[in-house]
């Protein structure tokens, strides 16, 4: 169990808040074309920044899993399955259910899978474009879950929860050099069949640092502002590509695909930096409290953003704004305000009148701020 008043525990819940933004942010729809201011923001804050949203949070699930453990039998993975099946299987059931149906009502059965295609709707239907490794090889990608395509990352970490065992084996026998195989493995793009390397890699170099008792807190104190400054220019860059490259080069050109997960490598360990300095600075009291407090809230605004419901709430803009150029723009901007202060309202709205039913769509994920403070931190609050 991590030690709940731990530096990194403080760090972990810190960012949760903002990594669920960065992922809203990767999905407000915005334009390719230059003619179009949104370009801009397509370009520069869309790509760049929350490519290590999602690394992050697989790390930190990693992380969470084997911190504190000094043994992991197989009554110990017995005990972790059986807690996933209401902080991951349950809710991810849920989620594309509650997902599937509101498609079905608010834009019609034409717009879903078929009621009977179950492995469409739950497992892989969307595809996705397969990639190559510097080494030389194609790995395909399963497809999104076709009922609700953003719980793909529920679906891959709970895939890598079942190799836990074998992930403990590795990190006891091999240790740091397991870590080491694994940062090869990002650098080159060398993503496991069917699952990439943002979920399997990250998730697996999480629970290295923790199997290996590794603290790279102090490291990152020592170094974090040239970490920071390193990431934020690499992150400018990868904006110019952005703006310069077609889509097939900046995915699948050798060089910009080493950028691209060097981006998100450095950035996963920049974002905790950017935590440590924050939560040691009382200037930012206001800010840590006010993140700390809103932790809990990241999974539920995770799973809610993409819903229909909320989608059709961003075309306000639509009708306000007449000006051609400057529509996406607005709605850049009013997507991101509605799912920011929406979401979370909805969240605690909830949690006072229905709280056994958040409990249950969120996999027990109100009972920290029910029964805990705002700057501890719950096992499953990066899952």
């Amino acid at each position: 169990m991590l030690d709940r008043t731990s530096h990194i525990s403080r760090c972990i819940s810190w960012l949760q808040f903002p990594l669920a933004l960065l992922v809203i942010l990767m999905h407000t729809d915005v334009t390719y074309d230059h003619s179009d201011p949104s370009s801009v923001l397509n370009a520069f804050l869309c790509w760049p920044i929350p490519a290590a949203a999602l690394p992050a949070f697989f790390f930190i699930s990693g992380y969470l899993f084997f911190a504190g453990r000094d043994t992991f039998a197989w009554k110990d993975y017995g005990h972790a399955m059986r807690k996933k099946f209401f902080t991951l299987l349950l809710p991810y059931l849920l989620w594309i259910s509650i997902a599937y149906l509101s498609t079905i009502f608010i834009q019609g059965a034409d717009h879903a899978p078929e009621p009977t295609d179950i492995r469409n709707i739950y497992w892989d239907g969307r595809p996705i474009q397969p990639e190559h490794s510097l080494f030389g090889y194609t790995f395909h990608m399963f497809g999104m879950p076709g009922g609700f395509g953003v719980m793909w990352f529920v679906r891959d970490l709970m895939v890598m929860m079942l190799f836990t065992p074998l992930i403990w084996m590795i990190g006891k026998t091999l240790g740091k050099l397991a870590i080491f195989l694994i940062l090869i493995a990002i650098i080159t793009h060398s993503g496991i069949p069917g699952f990439g390397i943002r979920g399997p890699w990250y998730f697996i170099l999480g629970s290295l640092f923790a199997i290996c008792n590794i603290d790279f807190m102090p490291v990152l104190r020592r170094f974090g502002r040239p970490i920071i400054a390193l990431w934020l220019v690499m992150c400018l860059v990868f904006g110019w590509m952005v703006w310069s490259f077609d889509l097939h080069h900046l995915l699948n050109g050798p060089l910009s695909t080493i950028f691209r997960d060097c981006t998100a490598l450095v950035g996963v360990f920049a974002l905790f930096a950017m935590a440590s300095y924050a939560l040691s600075d009382k200037r930012f009291d206001r800010v840590n409290r006010l993140l700390l407090f809103l932790s809990p809230t990241s999974f539920f605004m995770y799973v809610v953003h993409p819903l229909p419901v909320i989608e059709l709430l961003g075309h306000v803009t639509d009708f306000l704004i007449t000006d051609p150029r400057w529509q996406l723009t607005a709605a850049f901007f009013w997507f991101i305000a509605v799912r920011l202060t929406l979401i979370p309202a909805i969240y605690f709205l909830m949690l006072r009148f229905c709280p056994k039913t958040l409990d249950l769509i969120t996999g027990r994920r109100t009972i920290r701020i029910s029964t805990s403070s705002s700057s501890t931190l719950s096992e499953d609050c990066a899952e």
